[in-house]
């Protein structure tokens, strides 16, 4: 029975009474022994030999030594054997066997326990000395449990005294717990009932023998997996976005997942009514920024979708599709602790390379754990990757999705595995969708893609010596985290905050975030001294693999600030002059920089360059009134690789015109057919004449 029961038909005295009565049924050694003798009759022990199926298996260790998943079981006729639940998926039951002593009998499930964790199954034949078990709920206490457990190789049956503790929730749910899995017999052994998940209701509906429980019969559980088939392949479909390539990320930045450089992601999709689309897909700002189209793949044709949001608790998204469906999946509005141990119907729905790929078993709630704000999390006996639950009606009840972490809580460890989530959570965030939507978590111009914040100043990482030498050990963990200013950008909103060269920042506090966000300098950046002089000697083929010489915009902090949303407010803690200090700041966005830069290809040339922007223009000591734009590619074999320019030079003029963004470049390109560029490469300058064939600009 489940453990959210609620009753008011036994006080808690009256608990503590029949809790007493068993309690005092202490028997002897030969008493209990005989209690044993009455029972083993009618004990069976069930094999289920197991196989693989499409590369898969349950249980893999039995498979593997070639040995049955064994399960304990009970007669209730000749013919028909009670038994735990295995909760197999059924593809992977190669056959059954129900054993006593050498005897060997096929059988078959024909009926499943609508509210225990229990089976029925029926054999091909009888055993001839078993004796089926007959049950008397009249039979007067007191009672003792009688249990079948496999102890080194062996099946036994134990026999202890019935003892139960009563047990009342806050809410008002009263009930006994006892052990699980075990027959309740009296002092002359006869059947009282049986107990199967180690917790009964406390008045004596528990008794009687289990045929009178309420089941489906296997022909009833066959027909509901056929429908709900029909379902999910209506309104559980793939679903694929397509994103822009995403811009080529200096070698310096942050690693890359695989998410953040992937062009196209499938996911599963859950169609809630006729033209919304819940998207079960875990993706960033960084990776939403550049989502273009989102294609839904149902049985007879696909339908573009646009997108509507991004959650802001779970890894999911709203599309809203173009032409509505008629068959759609309802959320049950089920508070999930009153299913426990109850049948529940399970779809497994996976997206394989371009195949959707679905499974179907039946499984229970064995349980639930406490997870993100004390919502409880259903547990299953065999967790399955890609399922979802549904009531014996049809309606979902579980489905698998990701919590979205906040900011301040994820790190390069955090999980990114499913969770058990209640249908019911999410019935209510989709009926509110402005309240529960990130605005900083959608589409964005090829333009706006590389939007960065920033805080406006250069960082040295903090070490063990530093953190000690400048009095922070304390507040830097021993200098694992926070970061001493070495630069302020004028007119940046550090420089607005008032700090300075010399400050050390530890960390930011965010309102709604559970933790401080601690800062972590990333490294950024050549290790090392830039190798300007040797910057001849590097072959072509790998210009494209040259880290930029100063630090990349995008880091730990800006890529925080930014997924945290433009305007938010935030107080920036730092350490200075041996005191702890706050400002009170608001996220921005920074100036262009290079990654976001625009750019301009000179196809004839084989030439990209890109604006200066304010980190290169920093690293270069070059002020914003001197011209320049920098080189960020060139193309192998060109006629500027031929001519010896190189990565992060800078052309500050083409035929003696100054040129200060990629337009003036542009222009200067145009009907020439003989260039000449002036080229700085740090404080060195040059003149490179390059001829083409036909004028750049035709």
């Amino acid at each position: 029975m489940n453990g959210t029961i609620k009753t008011s038909m036994l006080t808690i005295a009256s608990l503590l009474a029949f809790c007493a009565t068993g309690a005092s049924a202490a028997m002897g050694d030969g008493d209990s022994l005989e209690l044993l003798r009455k029972i083993a009759p009618s004990a069976v022990v069930v094999e289920y030999t197991l196989q693989y199926d499409e590369g898969q298996t349950a249980h893999e260790h039995l498979v593997a030594d070639e040995r049955p998943l064994e399960k304990g079981g009970m007669l209730l006729t000749s013919r028909m054997v009670i038994s735990a639940d295995p909760l197999i998926d059924p593809r992977f039951v190669k056959e059954i066997h129900v054993r006593r002593g050498d005897d060997r009998i096929p059988a078959k499930p024909i009926a499943y326990a609508r509210d225990n964790a229990a089976v029925y199954l029926e054999m091909d034949g009888e055993f001839e000395t078993a004796v089926p078990l007959e049950f008397d709920p009249t039979a007067k206490s007191p009672y003792s449990t009688i249990t079948m457990n496999k102890r080194d190789g062996r099946w036994i049956l134990q026999d202890t005294s019935m003892t139960t503790t009563p047990t009342m929730t806050l809410d008002g749910g009263e009930f006994l717990t006892s052990t699980s899995d075990a027959i309740v017999v009296n002092n002359d052994g006869v059947p009282v009932g049986m107990m199967f998940e180690g917790m009964l209701p406390s008045d004596d509906s528990w008794k009687g023998s289990p045929l009178s429980l309420a089941s489906y019969s296997q022909s009833d559980l066959t027909e509901m997996l056929r429908e709900l088939s029909q379902q999910a392949d209506a309104a559980l479909v793939k679903v694929t976005m397509n994103l822009r390539s995403p811009r080529r990320k200096a070698p310096s930045s942050r690693g890359m997942s695989e998410d953040d450089e992937a062009t196209v992601i499938q996911a599963v999709g859950v169609l809630v009514e006729p033209q919304k689309l819940l998207v079960l897909a875990n993706i960033g700002p960084a990776v939403t920024a550049r989502l273009e189209r989102i294609i839904v793949s149902f049985p007879d044709k696909d339908i573009d979708a646009d997108f509507a949001g991004s959650l802001n608790d779970y890894g999911c998204l709203v599309a809203n599709l173009k032409e509505p469906r008629q068959t759609t999946i309802k959320l049950a509005d089920v508070d999930v602790t009153s299913l426990e141990n109850k049948l529940l119907l399970c779809v497994r729905v996976l997206v394989q390379g371009e195949q959707r790929v679905t499974y179907l078993l039946h499984n229970r709630i064995s349980g639930f754990g406490e997870g993100w704000r004390s919502r409880l999390e259903p547990a299953f006996a065999n967790a399955d990757e890609g399922a979802f639950y549904f009531l014996p009606s049809g309606e979902l009840v579980v489905l698998p999705a990701q919590r979205r972490l906040k900011v301040s809580a994820r790190s390069r460890y955090s999980s990114r595995e499913d969770v058990n989530i209640a249908a019911r959570e999410i019935r209510g965030v989709l009926s509110d969708l402005a309240a529960n939507c990130d605005p900083n978590n959608a589409p964005l111009s090829q333009a706006q893609e590389g939007r960065l914040a920033w805080l406006g100043v250069e960082l040295q990482p903090l070490d063990r010596e530093l953190a000690r030498v400048n009095n922070v050990a304390h507040l830097t963990s021993d200098g694992e985290t926070g970061g001493i200013v070495s630069y302020v950008y004028p007119e940046s909103p550090a420089d607005k905050a008032g700090l300075r060269q010399g400050d050390i920042i530890l960390r930011l506090h965010v309102a709604g975030e559970p933790k401080p966000i601690e800062l972590e300098v990333d490294s950024g950046g050549f290790s090392g001294a830039f190798p300007w002089d040797r910057l001849d000697e590097i072959p072509e083929q790998y210009y494209d693999q040259v880290p930029t010489p100063w630090a990349s915009a995008e880091n730990s902090l800006t890529r925080a600030l930014t997924d945290l949303g433009f305007g938010r407010k935030f107080n920036l803690e730092y350490f200075r002059d041996n005191k702890l200090c706050t400002a009170e700041m608001e996220i921005v966005q920074s100036p262009e920089h290079y990654e976001s830069a625009q750019r301009f290809a000179s196809d004839p040339l084989g030439l990209t360059v890109r604006d200066l922007t304010y980190e290169a223009r920093r690293y270069f000591q070059r002020m914003a009134d001197q011209p320049g734009v920098i080189i960020s590619n060139i193309t192998p074999g060109s006629k500027a690789s031929v001519a010896g320019l190189k990565p992060f030079e800078i052309v500050t003029h083409v035929n003696d015109s100054p040129v200060n963004t990629i337009e003036d470049f542009k222009k200067a390109l145009e009907d020439q057919k003989e260039l000449r560029f002036t080229i700085v490469r740090m404080m060195r300058g040059r003149t490179v004449k390059i001829l083409l064939d036909s004028p750049a600009g035709m």
